[in-house]
């Protein structure tokens, strides 16, 4: 499935569609190599093997799905509006793991 991507520096990455994401990654983690083409430079091609792909892909998307919960919460009081700072005082709490 070719996709065109982008790149700066030491970064490459591409923009998908959502409704072409679920094919992009069903393809993805049944392919067995990917390869980088460089249609505007002289780069020779990157191909590389995604033996083990699916599993890190499986992976993603379970933490993708933690991520995502199945109702829409409230970080603040109902009463705060949109853009105002919450009235109780109450500040998020910002936690990371060493």
């Amino acid at each position: 499935m070719p996709v065109k991507g982008m790149g700066s520096g030491q970064d490459m990455w591409v923009n998908l569609p959502l409704d072409q994401t679920l094919p992009f990654m069903v393809s993805f983690g049944a392919a067995m190599q990917i390869r980088v083409l460089f249609p505007e430079g002289n780069e020779p091609p990157w191909t590389r093997s995604l033996n083990g792909g699916a599993k890190a892909l499986d992976a993603f998307d379970a933490c993708r799905k933690g991520l995502n919960p199945a109702a829409a919460t409230q970080p603040f009081s109902p009463g705060a509006m949109p853009g105002q700072a919450p009235t109780s005082g109450a500040q998020p709490l910002i936690q990371s793991r060493a």
